[in-house]
């Protein structure tokens, strides 16, 4: 990276053009220990998963309390682990959930009912598909004699995948708030009686999205979802996946409409990151027959060169500009 820099720097194209360069130092990895069911220790292995991140470690303690959390740590810290573990916990039985193995050791009740089941709401679709392609590989990395099923109930699948998902009767279903909305909430007695009747997890992810009059409509269905958790006397944990905003836990209450104070907020990013390098890109005056308007500045992004520019990539590296625009003349 300090030879691209360098290069953007002295390049005859870009001399003078970066006004500014930082270097933040990165940092290693903090590790904690889990003491977790064999199962989960196997997928964690077959998928190359050592140990887990500090802040991982203590969110998912958290759940295992029966409190509320709040995950408010940077994009690719690893959020997705402090929910995956706690659910697929409560779906095969272990470490406090509800139920117990039958004599079969299927992990189902007397009735075949799981031990718990998890309702994981994000805002795109985009989103879900990714989450149960990786839930669905790490269920399939547990092993024989264990079985969590997941599942996506959206508005892209036909009606009759909808209903071979309810046949199926899944551990974790990953949702968006409409069709919670619009498909969960109002067929809850028919349908999904199933489901409700042995919820034990919420996950919110993404819930700095929920703002504005989207986030206010959202806001109202998780209060009619919590009279529908009354109505089945299940009282769910909430797990919310969050940017690094100043203030989770008051957000996270106003959505889900929990108490704000119920929340744990772990918000320390305890996983390695490299050095990251800030340059702050000044692009050139246009030229008199490219304005009529006298000396000014392009469009941000219209004059770096960067990412049409073969030479702005070393060693597979790309740079993110950020570009700081002056006023004209400036």
């Amino acid at each position: 990276m300090d030879e691209t820099v360098e290069w953007l720097t002295n390049a005859d194209r870009y001399r003078g053009r970066i006004r500014h360069h930082e270097r933040t130092a990165g940092r290693t990895a903090t590790f904690a220990d889990l003491d977790t069911d064999y199962r989960l220790q196997q997928a964690f292995s077959r998928q190359g998963i050592e140990r887990l991140y500090e802040h991982q470690v203590n969110a998912i303690e958290v759940v295992r309390r029966d409190e509320n959390v709040v995950l408010a740590t940077p994009t690719a810290s690893g959020k997705s682990l402090a929910y995956t573990v706690p659910a697929f916990e409560r779906a095969l039985g272990s470490n406090g959930a509800r139920g117990h193995e039958n004599e079969s050791g299927d992990d189902r009740d007397e009735n075949g009912d799981t031990a718990g089941r998890t309702l994981y709401v994000a805002p795109q679709r985009a989103l879900i598909n990714d989450q149960e392609e990786t839930l669905t590989a790490f269920a399939a990395d547990l092993g024989l004699g264990a079985s969590v099923d997941v599942a996506q109930y959206t508005g892209q699948q036909s009606r009759e995948e909808k209903r071979a998902i309810r046949e199926r009767q899944p551990d974790v279903v990953l949702t968006t708030p409409d069709t919670l909305h619009y498909a969960l909430l109002p067929w809850s007695g028919r349908l999904w009686e199933f489901f409700f009747r042995d919820l034990s997890l919420v996950v919110v992810d993404e819930v700095h999205e929920y703002r504005g009059i989207f986030g206010s409509q959202v806001a109202l269905v998780f209060r009619r979802f919590d009279r529908l958790c009354d109505r089945y006397d299940v009282d769910p944990g909430y797990v919310c996946c969050s940017a690094t905003i100043g203030n989770p836990a008051e957000h996270a209450g106003s959505v889900t409409g929990q108490p704000a104070d119920s929340f744990a907020i772990v918000n320390e990013d305890t996983s390695a990151t490299g050095p990251t390098h800030w340059l702050f890109w000044n692009p050139p005056l246009k030229t008199e027959s490219e304005s009529t308007d006298g000396p000014e500045r392009p469009e941000p992004g219209s004059n770096t060169g960067g990412e049409s520019s073969p030479e702005a990539r070393t060693d597979g590296q790309r740079i993110a500009a950020i570009e700081a625009q002056r006023s004209p003349g400036a």
